[in-house]
């Protein structure tokens, strides 16, 4: 039983610890037409900052033109912070991109590797533009302009993890402690076992 603890323990561990490693990103290929079709919003937009918990990455962008859909000059976009498990990863700031969104303004914005966000360029907006007509300005941001935060779901998230591997970790180490020392044994003080 305390070997079945012990192993059940350890393979939770290597879960919480290590997500990335049961997961695997595979997208089928589409030109920027056939994502713009099955984006609810697609826009051109500036990349002002990323943020993630290892978990979830957050991106803020300024909205240059929409293509399809509402949106206002500045959004949170939402993604996962692992491109294994196709997150949109590392994208450079204060880049132009062309982003493939799912979701609607107001409310929540998300994007995939599968989505198509790709660099500016030309040819990418040619195709969106011929896909989805003329470019519209957008919506103003007068409140709530998506700006990183340092609480939240997100954060609140990432202290729960923490929380439950260290309480995974010490239930793990008193498990090994009582194998490897046994039980208390013998009389206590107060007379009896």
């Amino acid at each position: 039983m305390r070997r079945f603890l012990v192993v059940l323990l350890l393979a939770a561990g290597m879960v919480l610890v290590s997500p990335s490693v049961a997961l695997a990103c595979s997208c089928v290929a589409s030109t920027p037409a056939q994502a713009a079709k099955r984006a609810d919003t697609v826009v051109v937009a500036t990349l002002e900052w990323r943020q993630d918990n290892g978990i979830d990455a957050s991106y803020g962008i300024r909205v240059d033109q929409v293509f399809k859909g509402i949106a206002g000059m500045r959004e949170k976009v939402h993604s996962s912070a692992s491109e294994a498990s196709c997150g949109l990863g590392e994208l450079a700031t204060d880049e132009v991109y062309v982003f493939f969104l799912q979701g609607k303004h107001p409310g929540r914005l998300s994007a995939n590797q599968c989505s198509g966000t790709a660099p500016y360029g030309e040819q990418v907006v040619t195709a969106v533009e011929k896909a989805t007509g003329d470019p519209v300005e957008p919506l103003p941001t007068f409140s709530g302009e998506a700006e990183p935060s340092s609480d939240g779901p997100d954060r609140i998230r990432f202290v729960g993890i923490g929380v439950i591997v260290l309480a995974l970790l010490g239930g793990g180490a008193l498990v090994l402690r009582r194998r490897f020392f046994g039980p208390p044994s013998g009389p206590s003080q107060y007379g009896g076992y």
